[in-house]
């Protein structure tokens, strides 16, 4: 094959300046982390839901804990 006769493509021509722009946070979450409903992570929880919940359940137990008298 001679490279006179191959049709090159400028990769700067591939994209648009509106495929350079960061998506929006909100638009990743998977479908199904849906807002109004309670939120529950999936089996396979990729958007980080799961480690979120289990955060704030874990501050819950910690601030639901009795201290005695002598600090414990």
């Amino acid at each position: 094959m001679e490279d006179d006769s191959m049709d090159l493509i400028d990769s700067d021509e591939l994209l648009d300046p509106e495929d350079l722009k960061k998506p929006d946070p909100a638009s990743l979450r998977a479908a199904s982390c849906g807002e109004g409903k309670k939120r529950k992570a999936c089996k396979n929880c990729t958007c980080g839901l799961a480690e979120e919940l289990e955060k704030q359940k874990s501050r819950e137990q910690m601030s639901s804990q009795p201290k005695s008298a002598c600090g414990n």
